[in-house]
């Protein structure tokens, strides 16, 4: 009987310390911030399931981006034309640091670059390996209008 609590105690001990470990390296996710009308940041929660996945993927309605994380993939890009067409992708930059990019990489708050305060209007993203613009095509093509 002493020999099955230890077993069970050292079971729950590994899945305890190993679990959360291994489901933490598997989570993927873009999150999309926007500034509403009373200038507070405010989440997309129409992009939840999709920003899940990999690939290219298309934004259901107009939408003002300020600001953008990700984590759990390589890099990802953000496009203000459908399909994500490589001659619309935006350029991006850190809180307090002046040098631009168009690639986001994991675990940081990403600003777009834009006159207007609440952010530039975008149509799509992708996220994943290839970041190829030519080769990626939406999973699924929604309407947006």
């Amino acid at each position: 009987m002493v020999k099955y609590r230890i077993v069970l105690g050292a079971l729950a001990a590994l899945s305890v310390t190993v679990l959360p470990t291994i489901q933490a390296k598997e989570r993927q996710d873009l999150r999309l911030y926007r500034i509403n009308k009373d200038g507070i940041s405010d989440r997309f929660w129409f992009t939840r399931g999709k920003a899940r996945k990999p690939g290219c993927h298309n934004i259901l309605k107009k939408s003002r981006l300020h600001r953008a994380v990700q984590f759990g993939y390589p890099a990802c890009h953000i496009y203000t034309s459908k399909n994500c067409t490589a001659d619309s992708v935006l350029t991006f930059k850190r809180d307090g640091e002046e040098e631009e990019t168009s690639v986001l990489l994991e675990g940081y708050s990403w600003f777009t670059i834009s006159d207007n305060e609440r952010g530039v209007r975008i149509k799509s993203w992708h996220c994943g390996e290839s970041l190829i613009a030519e080769d990626v095509t939406p999973e699924v093509e929604l309407s947006a209008d």
